[in-house]
């Protein structure tokens, strides 16, 4: 404890519990004066939604109380029941303890229910239901690649809508 400076460290394994969000990992950084806290590495967790859990791993994870983001570091995983993501960046955006976004940057790429998208930039918006992926988005469902200026996918029917496409076929094997 540094209590003139308002920070508290370890390198021990941490284990955290909250209303929406559990996390674990190894070391600690905590910082009163900057409202943040960070696990150091190793971190993996549960967010619960009002849809649905999902399990995330990463290799830092930082918390800002003040406007309520997770930004999670490093090689990403988000996990759910019908949603699997992988991206080098993720901030989770929340209000009254639910999320209300999460905004991927780097090599993302997410599966749900048969179709693969990937892209540099993709926003899940969680209420709407909906994915947007933008920076060189393509999709890739039922041997048929998709390329657009943006893509959206909606997670409740896994529905595409491709601005400008351009569509590539393959004859089926």
């Amino acid at each position: 404890f540094d209590f003139k400076n308002g920070i508290t460290t370890t390198q021990d394994p941490v284990d955290i519990k909250g209303q929406k969000i559990d996390m674990q990992g190894v070391g600690l950084l905590a910082n009163t004066a900057e409202e943040t806290v960070k696990l150091l590495s190793d971190v993996k967790g549960i967010i619960a939604t009002e849809k649905a859990k999902y399990r995330f791993q990463a290799d830092s994870l930082l918390y800002y109380f003040q406007v309520s983001t997770y930004i999670l570091e490093g090689k990403v995983i988000m996990k759910g029941e019908d949603l699997h993501l992988v991206s080098d960046l993720v901030h989770i955006y929340s209000t009254e303890n639910e999320v209300d976004r999460i905004e991927a940057d780097g090599n993302v790429r997410v599966i749900s229910k048969g179709t693969v998208a990937k892209s540099e930039k993709a926003v899940y918006h969680f209420k709407e239901g909906k994915i947007v992926f933008t920076q060189s988005p393509r999709v890739f469902k039922d041997n048929v690649e998709m390329k657009g200026e943006r893509v959206i996918y909606t997670t409740n029917d896994g529905k595409l809508s491709v601005e400008r496409p351009k569509i590539r076929m393959e004859k089926g094997k």
